[in-house]
Protein backbone atom coordinates (compact mmCIF):
# COMPACT_ATOMS: atom_id res chain seq x y z
CA UNK A 1 0.00 0.00 0.00
CA UNK A 2 1.73 3.18 -1.16
CA UNK A 3 0.97 6.09 2.03
CA UNK A 4 1.35 9.16 -0.12
CA UNK A 5 1.85 11.90 2.36
CA UNK A 6 0.45 14.33 0.26
CA UNK A 7 -2.66 12.28 -0.66
CA UNK A 8 -4.76 9.48 0.53
CA UNK A 9 -3.47 6.27 1.15
CA UNK A 10 -3.50 3.86 -2.12
CA UNK A 11 -3.96 0.30 -2.41
CA UNK A 12 -1.57 0.18 -4.66
CA UNK A 13 1.94 -0.75 -4.49
CA UNK A 14 3.74 2.49 -6.75
CA UNK A 15 6.61 -0.55 -7.78
CA UNK A 16 4.44 -1.94 -10.18
CA UNK A 17 3.88 0.98 -12.27
CA UNK A 18 7.50 1.51 -12.87
CA UNK A 19 8.23 -0.57 -16.23
CA UNK A 20 11.98 -0.10 -17.44
CA UNK A 21 11.92 1.70 -21.37
CA UNK A 22 15.08 -1.24 -21.85
CA UNK A 23 16.48 -4.77 -21.21
CA UNK A 24 19.67 -5.57 -18.67
CA UNK A 25 21.34 -4.87 -21.81
CA UNK A 26 19.99 -1.73 -22.82
CA UNK A 27 18.31 -2.91 -26.16
CA UNK A 28 14.69 -1.38 -26.80
CA UNK A 29 12.58 -0.98 -29.21
CA UNK A 30 10.27 1.87 -30.47
CA UNK A 31 6.67 2.29 -30.43
CA UNK A 32 4.47 4.76 -31.89
CA UNK A 33 0.24 4.96 -31.90
CA UNK A 34 -1.97 7.69 -32.14
CA UNK A 35 -4.11 8.08 -30.00
CA UNK A 36 -8.06 10.34 -29.83
CA UNK A 37 -7.48 14.12 -28.39
CA UNK A 38 -9.35 13.23 -24.77
CA UNK A 39 -6.81 10.34 -24.37
CA UNK A 40 -4.40 12.17 -25.02
CA UNK A 41 -5.71 14.96 -22.61
CA UNK A 42 -6.40 12.17 -20.54
CA UNK A 43 -3.22 11.39 -20.27
CA UNK A 44 -1.39 14.67 -19.52
CA UNK A 45 -4.02 15.31 -16.97
CA UNK A 46 -2.64 11.70 -15.38
CA UNK A 47 0.71 13.39 -15.40
CA UNK A 48 0.47 16.68 -14.29
CA UNK A 49 -1.71 15.38 -11.19
CA UNK A 50 1.41 13.08 -9.78
CA UNK A 51 -0.97 10.74 -7.84
CA UNK A 52 0.50 8.27 -10.26
CA UNK A 53 4.40 7.60 -10.43
CA UNK A 54 4.57 8.56 -13.74
CA UNK A 55 7.72 10.58 -14.60
CA UNK A 56 6.67 11.02 -18.35
CA UNK A 57 4.38 10.17 -21.00
CA UNK A 58 6.70 6.70 -21.78
CA UNK A 59 6.37 5.61 -18.19
CA UNK A 60 2.60 5.76 -18.42
CA UNK A 61 2.37 4.37 -21.89
CA UNK A 62 4.76 1.06 -20.88
CA UNK A 63 2.74 0.41 -18.04
CA UNK A 64 -0.80 0.18 -19.93
CA UNK A 65 1.63 -1.94 -22.90
CA UNK A 66 2.73 -4.53 -19.96
CA UNK A 67 -0.38 -4.53 -18.38
CA UNK A 68 -2.54 -5.23 -21.12
CA UNK A 69 -0.24 -8.04 -22.71
CA UNK A 70 -0.10 -9.61 -19.26
CA UNK A 71 -4.19 -9.56 -19.25
CA UNK A 72 -3.70 -10.93 -23.17
CA UNK A 73 -2.22 -13.40 -21.73
CA UNK A 74 -5.37 -14.53 -19.65
CA UNK A 75 -7.58 -15.26 -22.75
CA UNK A 76 -5.16 -17.11 -25.05
CA UNK A 77 -2.71 -19.84 -23.92
CA UNK A 78 0.23 -18.05 -26.68
CA UNK A 79 4.42 -18.07 -26.38
CA UNK A 80 4.97 -15.91 -23.89
CA UNK A 81 7.97 -14.27 -22.08
CA UNK A 82 5.95 -12.64 -19.27
CA UNK A 83 8.04 -14.39 -16.38
CA UNK A 84 10.98 -13.29 -17.85
CA UNK A 85 9.83 -9.56 -18.54
CA UNK A 86 8.80 -9.66 -15.23
CA UNK A 87 11.99 -11.32 -13.38
CA UNK A 88 14.29 -8.48 -15.58
CA UNK A 89 11.56 -5.15 -14.75
CA UNK A 90 12.21 -6.37 -10.75
CA UNK A 91 16.00 -6.11 -11.31
CA UNK A 92 15.76 -3.21 -13.12
CA UNK A 93 13.39 -1.62 -10.96
CA UNK A 94 15.98 -1.77 -7.96
CA UNK A 95 19.03 -0.87 -10.20
CA UNK A 96 16.69 2.46 -10.40
CA UNK A 97 15.88 3.17 -7.33
CA UNK A 98 19.24 2.71 -6.27
CA UNK A 99 20.57 4.97 -9.04
CA UNK A 100 17.63 7.50 -7.38
CA UNK A 101 19.02 6.53 -4.06
CA UNK A 102 22.24 7.58 -5.40
CA UNK A 103 21.26 11.09 -7.02
CA UNK A 104 18.91 12.05 -4.08
CA UNK A 105 21.42 11.50 -1.33
CA UNK A 106 24.07 13.35 -3.56
CA UNK A 107 21.87 16.17 -3.52
CA UNK A 108 20.75 16.39 0.25
CA UNK A 109 24.45 16.16 1.03
CA UNK A 110 25.13 19.59 -1.22
CA UNK A 111 22.46 21.29 0.00
CA UNK A 112 23.19 20.72 3.98
CA UNK A 113 27.06 20.83 3.24
CA UNK A 114 26.47 24.81 1.92
CA UNK A 115 23.99 25.36 5.05
CA UNK A 116 26.37 24.67 7.67
CA UNK A 117 29.22 25.70 5.62
CA UNK A 118 27.70 29.48 6.16
CA UNK A 119 26.85 28.48 9.53
CA UNK A 120 23.23 27.97 8.72
CA UNK A 121 22.35 24.92 10.51
CA UNK A 122 19.12 25.56 11.36
CA UNK A 123 18.30 25.46 7.91
CA UNK A 124 20.28 22.96 7.15
CA UNK A 125 18.31 21.02 9.85
CA UNK A 126 14.76 21.93 8.08
CA UNK A 127 15.72 20.48 4.70
CA UNK A 128 16.33 17.13 6.69
CA UNK A 129 13.01 17.77 8.40
CA UNK A 130 11.51 17.96 5.12
CA UNK A 131 13.72 14.66 4.31
CA UNK A 132 12.41 12.88 6.87
CA UNK A 133 8.97 13.54 6.89
CA UNK A 134 9.18 12.32 2.86
CA UNK A 135 10.76 9.35 3.91
CA UNK A 136 8.52 8.58 7.07
CA UNK A 137 5.73 8.59 4.57
CA UNK A 138 7.49 5.72 2.32
CA UNK A 139 5.98 2.69 2.48
CA UNK A 140 7.41 0.01 4.91
CA UNK A 141 10.13 -1.54 3.16
CA UNK A 142 14.12 -1.89 2.21
CA UNK A 143 14.10 1.37 0.61
CA UNK A 144 12.20 3.49 3.67
CA UNK A 145 14.73 1.69 6.04
CA UNK A 146 17.87 2.44 3.70
CA UNK A 147 16.93 6.14 3.05
CA UNK A 148 16.33 6.77 7.31
CA UNK A 149 19.75 4.45 7.76
CA UNK A 150 21.87 6.75 5.70
CA UNK A 151 20.21 9.93 6.80
CA UNK A 152 21.04 8.78 10.50
CA UNK A 153 24.56 7.73 9.45
CA UNK A 154 25.41 11.20 7.54
CA UNK A 155 23.34 13.60 9.51
CA UNK A 156 22.41 12.09 12.54
CA UNK A 157 24.70 14.82 14.28
CA UNK A 158 22.63 17.30 12.79
CA UNK A 159 19.08 15.24 13.43
CA UNK A 160 20.03 14.37 17.24
CA UNK A 161 19.24 18.06 18.20
CA UNK A 162 16.25 18.50 19.48
CA UNK A 163 15.27 21.18 17.36
CA UNK A 164 15.63 18.80 14.39
CA UNK A 165 12.53 16.78 15.74
CA UNK A 166 10.37 19.91 16.51
CA UNK A 167 10.72 20.98 13.13
CA UNK A 168 10.13 17.14 11.46
CA UNK A 169 6.47 17.29 14.00
CA UNK A 170 5.93 21.11 12.54
CA UNK A 171 6.69 19.29 8.44
CA UNK A 172 4.30 17.00 9.64
CA UNK A 173 1.69 19.53 10.67
CA UNK A 174 2.06 21.23 7.51
CA UNK A 175 1.37 18.39 5.40
CA UNK A 176 -2.00 17.47 7.46
CA UNK A 177 -2.77 21.25 7.01
CA UNK A 178 -3.22 21.13 3.42
CA UNK A 179 -5.07 17.93 3.74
Amino acid sequence: MNQDPDGPANSYDIGEFRIPGSDTKGHYDRVFCRVMPGQALQIKTVLKSKRFPYRTEGDLERHAIYRHLKWLDTLEVLPSVTQQVDAMIEVLNQEEFQQDFIAVFQNVQSVVAQYTATGANGEARRVLATIINHVDGMPEGYWKTRYRHELEEKFGHLMNQGETMRLVERERGKGEEAV
